[in-house]
């Protein structure tokens, strides 16, 4: 028998004063319950998943506009071009610049993860059970990135032993599905508790001074 089924069979035998005084306790007691998972999960929303969603879905659109960039790259100057210098020069520099605007977006994601690990480092104690594993993947890619790549701290490493290391991901995409899949769980559940989409949509989420001046892609309002 559960505590609650327990208490109703002892009530049984009680006067319907006591029977009113204890069922207010357990009404309490649920109202309590609830109150405490809804500003729990509205604290996940506020300071954990809903500041990396807005990171990670804002780096899942400059990957795909990378792609984009990319595949026009290949299209365009994949064309047979006539060798005559200036046509080349011209292809150069087009080609060049192509690059280097790709490179902004690639360049805004590492800030963008920047933030993610800020975020994950403040608020590591409201991250799901479920999540651990990929968020400190990502963690682990950060640090190698940072480390290997743009301090260079990983050249001389035989090949060898690097390709033991495994492959070095900006953000894998089982990272901004798991953030995803959680923002909506959340919302879902706030809606079960009786949380209306409406006043869930003035929660404000919580963003620092520096990212909120900041337009998506990095430059100034």
């Amino acid at each position: 028998m559960t505590t609650e089924e327990v208490i109703r069979y002892i009530l049984s035998f009680l006067g319907g004063g006591v029977v009113a005084a204890v069922g207010n306790w357990i009404h309490a007691g649920r109202f309590a319950r609830r109150q405490a998972e809804i500003q729990y999960v509205l604290c996940q929303l506020q300071d954990l998943y809903g500041p990396l969603y807005f990171f990670t879905s804002q780096n899942e659109q400059l990957f795909k506009l990378y792609n984009d960039i990319h595949n026009a790259y290949s299209a365009y100057f994949g064309r047979n071009w006539s060798q005559e210098a200036s046509t080349q020069e011209t292809i150069a520099t087009g080609a060049q610049a192509t690059i280097n605007l790709g490179n902004v977006y690639v360049h805004q994601v590492r800030e963008n993860n920047g933030h993610v690990v800020e975020i994950l480092k403040d608020h590591w104690h409201l991250v799901d059970a479920d999540d651990l594993r990929v968020f400190s993947e990502f963690q682990v890619d950060h640090v190698r990135f940072t480390t290997e790549v743009q301090n260079n701290q990983g050249k001389g490493v035989p090949f060898e032993i690097s390709e033991t290391l495994g492959s070095i991901s900006y953000m894998r995409p089982e990272m901004i599905r798991a953030v995803e899949g959680a923002v909506r769980a959340k919302r879902v559940r706030l809606s079960e508790l009786g949380i209306s989409s409406a006043a869930l949509a003035n929660t404000r989420l919580k963003l620092t001074p520096h990212v909120l001046r900041r337009t998506p892609f990095g430059g100034k309002d």
